[in-house]
C-alpha cells in the first residue's frame, strides 16, 4: 500500500497501522537507512532499483514465493522483446524519452526498466541520453538546460506526463516545436510513474 504521495514524508503510522509481516520496498543503495523507521515496524527486503530488470523480478519471486511466476514473466517478455528486437532490426528506429520533474528537464536515463527496455529491442536514443549519468540521488534522471533539447531529436519522441511530470512545460519551449518528431507528428504523452519507474512491476 502507498502511505504518502512520494513528495513529503512517509505516513509510518499509517503503514503500522496495517500489521504487516513484512515491508518489500525499491530503492537505491543506503536510501533505507538501518534506523529507519520502517524497520521497526516489520522486517524490511529492499529490492534495487537500479538492478537488471529481471533479477528485480526474480527476487520479487522469491520474496512472495512465486519463484514459478516469475520464471514466466520473464519468458514472456523474453518472447516479446525477441520478437520485438526482430522488427526493428528489420526496420531501424530511434526514441527520444525527455521530461520536466521539479522544474528541471530531463531524459530518462539509462538504469530505468523502460530503458533497458529499449536498448534491449534495439531502438536507438539520441546520443546526449545515452552518455548522459544521472545526478547523485536520482538513479535514472539526466538533466539538460532547454538550448540543448534539440539535441535530443529522433524518430519518435515521448515525454512523461503525471504526477511528477508537467508535460506542459516541455511542450512549452519553442525548441520542441522544432524537433523533427513533433513536426511529424510521432511526438506524444506516455505514464511518467510507470516509465521512469525501476520496479518490476512497470514493466
Amino acid at each position: 500500500a502507498v502511505a504518502g504521495d512520494g513528495r513529503g514524508e512517509t505516513n509510518f503510522d499509517a503503514i503500522a497501522a496495517q500489521l504487516p509481516d513484512l515491508l518489500v520496498t525499491t530503492a537505491g543503495v543506503g536510501f533505507i537507512e538501518e534506523d529507519s523507521p520502517l524497520r521497526d515496524i516489520a522486517p524490511v527486503v529492499v529490492i534495487p532499483f537500479d538492478a537488471p530488470w529481471r533479477d528485480q523480478i526474480a527476487d520479487t519471486g522469491a520474496i512472495f514465493d512465486r519463484v514459478e511466476q516469475a520464471e514466466t514473466v520473464v519468458a514472456v517478455l523474453d518472447a516479446e522483446l525477441a520478437e520485438l528486437a526482430a522488427a526493428v532490426e528489420s526496420d531501424p528506429t530511434s526514441l527520444s524519452i525527455v521530461m520536466s520533474v521539479f522544474g528541471q528537464l530531463a531524459s530518462l536515463g539509462q538504469t530505468t526498466a523502460a530503458s533497458a527496455l529499449v536498448r534491449e529491442a534495439g531502438i536507438e536514443r539520441p546520443e546526449p541520453q545515452t552518455a548522459a549519468e544521472a545526478i547523485d540521488g536520482a538513479p535514472g534522471f539526466s538533466p539538460f538546460s532547454e538550448e540543448l533539447l534539440t539535441e535530443h531529436d529522433a524518430e519518435f519522441l515521448v515525454v512523461l506526463d503525471g504526477v511528477f511530470y508537467d508535460s506542459d512545460v516541455v511542450e512549452a519551449f519553442p525548441t520542441d516545436q522544432q524537433l523533427e518528431a513533433v513536426l511529424s507528428g510521432n511526438a506524444g504523452l506516455v505514464d511518467g510513474d510507470l516509465w521512469f519507474a525501476a520496479h518490476p512491476f512497470s514493466l
